[in-house]
């Protein structure tokens, strides 16, 4: 699974993802799948650069 995909079936199962500084953090109204939790942690790094690109994309059109 690719991890914009990932990160739609974290939003799908109520999970919002945010970066903290350096730090994945989330939050959920209940507790996510133990499956879930694992592919989160397996591809945390690559979450958390796709977070990062995003932020960027929405600062540069703000600025812009």
């Amino acid at each position: 699974m690719n991890t914009a995909a990932l990160i739609e079936q974290t939003n799908t199962a109520g999970i919002m993802l945010a970066l903290n500084g350096d730090r994945l953090t989330w939050r959920a109204s209940k507790e996510p799948s133990p499956e879930l939790l694992t592919q989160l942690r397996e591809d945390k790094a690559q979450i958390i650069e796709h977070l990062r690109q995003q932020q960027h994309g929405w600062l540069d059109r703000v600025a812009a």
